[in-house]
């Protein structure tokens, strides 16, 4: 961590959030990331890209430019699929009982971008207001801010 920071002091290129690092934590992660990065910067588009992937920021600068009937914008690798309720299974979801059989079609981990709005949106939400589920594969909150409704 010391090796860290230093870096972080001298390239300005870490933004340290104070989450616990723990998987079943990722939803409020990357809550916290987006509202930091909401707070520091001054953006059309915020983006939450995981550390294993292969970003092409060229293709993705064409696409975050490109014209948009509507302000508020939610892009992303998307999936839908089955709720998980057996607490046996990998991706059990606790609160699979408040989304039925199926997750909606929804943006997951490895990249999605935001609008400036819906991040403001999430930057004015209160976290103990937003549901937060169990997987990474969900980031409900995202898509119920998205639609202008907490849930």
């Amino acid at each position: 961590m010391a090796e860290l920071r230093s870096e972080e002091e001298k390239y300005h290129d870490f933004l340290f959030i104070d989450v616990e690092e723990e998987y079943l934590k990722l939803p409020q992660k990357t809550l916290a990331y987006f509202k930091a990065a909401h707070s520091l910067f001054d953006a059309e588009f915020y983006v939450k890209a995981d550390d294993d992937i292969y970003l092409r920021p060229d293709r993705l600068a064409i696409l975050l430019a490109k014209d948009r009937a509507h302000r508020q914008t939610y892009i992303g690798c998307m999936k839908k699929g089955p709720v998980i309720t057996d607490p046996k299974m990998k991706w059990y979801e606790s609160s699979g009982h408040l989304i039925g059989n199926e997750y909606f079609l929804h943006a997951y981990g490895p990249i999605y971008a935001l609008s400036a709005e819906v991040v403001g949106a999430l930057a004015a939400t209160k976290n103990d207001s937003l549901r937060m589920f169990s997987n990474e594969g969900c980031y409900c909150w995202i898509m119920d801010a998205f639609h202008g409704r907490q849930s």
